[in-house]
Parts: C-alpha cells; structure tokens; sequence
C-alpha cells in the first residue's frame, strides 16, 4: 500500500459522516488480480495492510458505548472481472451465473 494515509482518510471520512462499520476495501486483492501485475508474493501483505489501517482508524472512533467495525470485502470470482490487459473494461462476461470458491 504506497498511500495508507489516504487509505485511511477515507475511513475517517465514513465514520465522521456517522457509520458504524467501513470495509477493508481489499476487492482486488486476489490471486488472479494480482497475478496480472506480477505481484502474487504481495497478497497477504496487502492485505493485511488495508486490514490493519481499517482497524486503527476503527479504534480512534469506537467507544464503549458504540464500538465501530471492520467488514472484509471480497472481489468478483476471477472469470467475472475484466483483465486489467484488456482494451474495454466493459467487454469482460460472466462465463458463469454462479461463483465459484
């Protein structure tokens, strides 16, 4: 994560406008997104990352009396996504109604 800074204003941004809960925001953080920029190694650290700046920020709003959360997100199943290699984001189909594991 080169900006957790921002990464984490966004949060504040959420909890300050009244949430209860912000998600981690790790949608593409995949095996089959990553692998398109080569980076698979970096998976668990970025993921773990986005966690952890959710998770600080989380606490610096939380009270006893309205304690605030942290949802994972997850991506699409990787024959739902468009490649990042493609020319139009928009000519990705589905090959399948169902996702799959």
């Amino acid at each position: 994560m080169t900006r957790p800074d921002i990464v984490a204003a966004v949060h504040r941004a959420y909890y300050e406008a009244g949430a209860d809960a912000v998600e981690t925001n790790t949608f593409g953080t995949n095996l089959a997104a990553l692998a398109e920029y080569d980076i698979v190694d970096r998976l668990e650290q970025l993921a773990e990352a986005a966690a952890r700046v959710a998770r600080e920020v989380a606490d610096e709003f939380a009270t006893d009396e309205r304690p605030r959360f942290v949802l994972g997100s997850m991506g699409p199943a990787p024959s739902c996504r468009p490649s990042v290699t493609s020319r139009s984001p928009t000519s990705a189909t589905p090959t399948s109604a169902r996702s799959r594991p």
